[in-house]
């Protein structure tokens, strides 16, 4: 007879998860549509350059300080989903479904 113990159910689990987080299944999580994510958008800013801390950490002060002024006249942040593929990030507004923006892998962000 087969025993369903807790260290059973344990091997049970752990080969699933094994399955699931192997490289070819993380990976194919990417083709097509790719993996949606929701989130709220506090703002969009276009910078001068792609690197640094110091105008990534000016750009979201920028849009922080902005996002509390919105807050202050009542208004809400956009929600969002953020879309990742193997085609790049795309920001689609939830309400709407309308494409926000796109930022490809190997050229530079496209409003849409």
């Amino acid at each position: 007879m087969r025993r369903s113990g807790p260290a059973v159910r344990d091997l049970e689990t752990s080969a699933a998860s094994a399955k699931s987080n192997s490289p070819s299944y993380i990976t194919s999580r990417f083709h097509g549509d790719g993996v949606r994510y929701k989130a709220k958008l506090i703002g969009m800013d276009t910078v001068p350059d792609v690197q640094g801390e110091k105008m990534c950490y000016e750009s979201m002060m920028k849009l922080k300080g902005l996002e509390e002024a919105a807050r202050k006249q009542g208004k809400h942040k956009q929600r969002v989903l953020l879309k990742i593929s193997y085609g790049g990030l795309k920001i689609v507004d939830e309400k709407t479904g309308v494409s926000l923006s796109f930022l490809c892998p190997h050229c530079a962000i496209l409003k849409l």
